[in-house]
């Protein structure tokens, strides 16, 4: 699994690419960070976990706006 987002530093917004594995239907862990620019790398363990949510957001739903 790889994604990419900014990350508010020092009044920029570098970017930074994560990726780790898929352990299962419900978790994830990410391993590793790394700085878009490539000045900057590192090992991290998070593990994320999904959680049951009811009712399924929509568009009439304020919690997705």
């Amino acid at each position: 699994m790889q994604f990419e987002t900014w990350v508010p530093s020092e009044g920029k917004m570098p970017a930074f690419n994560y990726s780790g594995d898929i352990l299962n239907d419900t978790t994830f862990l990410i391993t590793k960070v790394k700085r878009a620019s490539g000045s900057f790398t590192t090992a991290i363990d998070d593990t994320y976990h999904f959680k049951h949510f009811s009712p399924k957001p929509d568009s009439r739903n304020e919690f997705v706006k």
